[in-house]
């Protein structure tokens, strides 16, 4: 089942109370860098050492894992790195090899692109930072969206956190695209993923022309987003992404849908009786949630928790709405307000 917004926000939500540990899988075919696993947990590091090709299949298989360690001599790790390869298939884990100068070159010919070296001579304290170090910038760099480019939920959660523990002023916003799913029925996936994509362009563009400091803008899937910014810059920021969406977005239906304000979607393949439904060209919904001297937010789960509620009044609306506390505010466009 693909997840829906609500979904993503509410596991968001649940995910934001917990610290997830950094996970670290050591591929030890000579079983002689026992130390640094242990060196490993110091830098707050959850990690886990193998010793044969199987085991490491069996855990990868099971768990994520945001860095793989080969450490030891060459020939004694390829079996670890073919099995490591073949377990991950399409999945992208930063690679650390620790070893002689052949080490990496064996890997990559495995399969495996090695994103550090590390020479065996190096202090085992020093290499337990270097890979702990790789898994923290790894997790931010692999929760990039490939379609729009921007940060993941890690990050979000982290500088939310931060404002929240130095008593900042914030607001977060929960924006997503309504009838997305029209869209998607009428024209295909990729038509509407540029629609998302068009919604990304929207918030970036707006964030940037807005000031110091600059909104920090996160994709955390299909068409949801989050935007991290001060409460006085949301109702410029929004309205200026909106307006800037909906033209945009307009230009993506087909002429006739345009013309006439609506697409025409045929629901034959979900045995409707009807096969034709009417469905409005799309618009954005916003929830905001402020933490300010009225109300101040003291953890990350009740901040999303609140974004995603004030979303769903705005949802309830027609057209695109923006949900602040009991505030809502209708944006159109002088297009569509004409």
């Amino acid at each position: 089942m693909i997840p829906t917004g609500r979904d993503r926000i509410h596991a968001l939500a649940e995910l934001s109370q917990h610290d997830e540990p950094y996970r670290i899988l050591v591929a030890d075919p000579t079983n002689s860098h026992q130390v640094l696993e242990s060196t490993l947990d110091e830098f707050e590091m959850s990690s886990k050492r193998f010793v044969d090709a199987k085991a490491i299949t069996h855990h990868l298989s099971r768990n994520r894992v945001d860095v793989l360690v080969f450490a030891g001599p060459a020939k004694s790790i390829q079996p670890a790195a073919i099995a490591a390869r073949d377990t991950l298939g399409s999945k992208r884990v930063a690679t650390v090899a620790i070893g002689d100068e052949c080490l990496p070159e064996l890997i990559e010919q495995s399969g495996l692109p090695v994103d550090l070296q590390i020479e065996t001579q190096t202090e085992i304290e020093e290499c337990a930072a270097r890979v702990a170090a790789l898994a923290r910038r790894s997790r931010l760099l692999f929760e990039i969206s490939p379609d729009t480019g921007l940060p993941g939920h890690t990050w979000m959660i982290k500088r939310i956190a931060s404002n929240i523990e130095s008593s900042t002023d914030f607001a977060l916003i929960y924006i997503d695209i309504d009838r997305l799913k029209s869209v998607v029925d009428t024209y295909g996936f990729a038509r509407g993923g540029e629609f998302i994509k068009c919604l990304a362009s929207s918030l970036q563009e707006s964030a940037a022309r807005i000031g110091s400091p600059t909104p920090i803008v996160s994709h955390i899937g299909g068409d949801d987003f989050l935007v991290l910014c001060t409460p006085s810059q949301v109702r410029t920021l929004l309205e200026t992404a909106i307006i800037a969406f909906e033209f945009a977005a307009d230009a993506l239906y087909d002429p006739v849908a345009q013309k006439r304000g609506y697409v025409e979607v045929n629901h034959r393949h979900q045995g409707w009786r009807d096969n034709i439904s009417k469905a409005a060209l799309v618009t954005v919904s916003a929830g905001v949630a402020v933490s300010d001297q009225r109300r101040r937010f003291t953890s990350v789960r009740d901040v999303i928790k609140k974004a995603s509620e004030m979303e769903q009044i705005a949802k309830s609306q027609p057209g695109s709405f923006i949900a602040v506390s009991s505030t809502i505010t209708e944006i159109s466009s002088p297009a569509l307000s004409a």
